[in-house]
């Protein structure tokens, strides 16, 4: 098995999981976090925002997970698949386009562990964009991946 990136603790609220899951785990959800590291943590931190990932990789290359596992991140747009996937934020936005080359290690590096971790097919590697049913959907993460052509070649690059 792969081992486990180096990851840094940083708690999500409480208030913005759900404690258990009522699923299995099996698809790995990609963002872009659309502001800075510290504007995300605090994002996920706040009580009031429902919302949460359970990792977030910096541009440095820093992992940092805020929700545990087997608890449900509030990341999809979707019920469901909260409840059956792993969130993954990259930290990027309209002024830092695509991935620095530390990031896509780290990112590639979490993804592969996980991936070999929970067996989890390529084809349930997924971006935010393709799983959201919220009314008015997201284009996210189109700050790294504009579509899903550019995300399908980065897939190809998973151990």
């Amino acid at each position: 098995m792969m081992s486990r990136p180096d990851v840094k603790w940083i708690p999500a609220s409480s208030k913005n999981q759900t404690d258990y899951r009522e699923s299995t785990i099996d698809s790995i959800v990609c963002h872009n976090t659309d502001c800075s590291l510290q504007a995300a943590i605090a994002t996920f931190q706040d009580r009031e925002t429902k919302v949460s990932a359970h990792y977030i990789v910096a541009r440095d290359g820093t992992c940092i997970q805020m929700v545990l596992e087997d608890h449900t991140a509030w990341h999809a747009g979707d019920r469901a698949m909260n409840h059956r996937s792993i969130g993954i934020e990259h930290v990027a936005d309209k002024n830092n386009l695509g991935m620095t080359q530390e990031q896509q290690q780290c990112s590639l590096n979490l993804i592969g562990y996980l991936v070999d971790k929970y067996k989890i097919q390529k084809s349930h590697i997924h971006t935010h964009r393709t799983v959201d049913t919220m009314a008015g959907g997201t284009d996210c993460p189109k700050w790294i991946w504009p579509d899903e052509a550019s995300f399908e070649k980065f897939k190809e690059t998973i151990a």
